[in-house]
């Protein structure tokens, strides 16, 4: 494991930009940046740079807080900007299928950083769904889309990967989203 000034300036920048915002869990109130924490932490672990850890940690904020490429590149530089530009979903005024749609078509080009961002980024709220249906909550009431559809978004993730992406972390993703479909039924 390692520490750098990057990562703890990426994981500050998060946890400002997210602040206010929370994860979808019914049994507590988790600040959102504990997701971009864990997302850098599953890259770590899987041998990436400090970069794409950093981008790793700082997925979510063009996307969900608004934050733009150029004060990223600024901050950050261009590798990681572009990192986190291309696992952002490009227009979120989209109907929510045609979002997943439009975002997998774009990972079809993406870097293969990128796509570990993303598979990450699954990873995480594959543990956080089980974590929270373990507990007995009604994880899916929380939501916007119920089981059966966040189950077949996995699964075309999983049938992208398995045609796109030979790394470590896909067959964790898999085994995790198996896990997910037996607890479900």
């Amino acid at each position: 494991m390692f520490y750098s000034a990057l990562i703890h300036r990426a994981l500050d920048y998060a946890a400002r930009t997210h602040e206010g915002q929370y994860r979808k869990n019914p049994e507590a109130v988790i600040p959102y940046v504990s997701h971009c924490a864990m997302v850098g932490l599953i890259l770590q672990r899987a041998g990436f740079d400090e970069e794409v850890v950093a981008a790793g940690i700082l997925h979510d904020t063009c996307e969900d807080r608004g934050v733009d490429r150029t004060e990223l590149a600024e901050l950050f530089g261009e590798r990681i900007a572009d990192l986190v530009l291309d696992v952002s979903e490009e227009d979120r005024s989209l109907p929510w299928k045609e979002r997943k749609r439009r975002y997998l078509d774009r990972l079809r080009s993406a870097q293969p950083e990128a796509i570990a961002i993303s598979v990450a980024d699954k990873i995480h709220n594959l543990y956080s769904l089980l974590a929270s249906l373990e507990t007995g909550a009604e994880i899916w009431n929380r939501m916007k889309r119920g089981r059966h559809e966040q189950i077949e978004r996995f699964e075309e993730i999983a049938d992208f990967l398995r045609e796109s992406f030979d790394h470590p972390l896909r067959q964790e993703f898999m085994e995790i989203l198996d896990l997910l479909k037996k607890k479900t039924g």
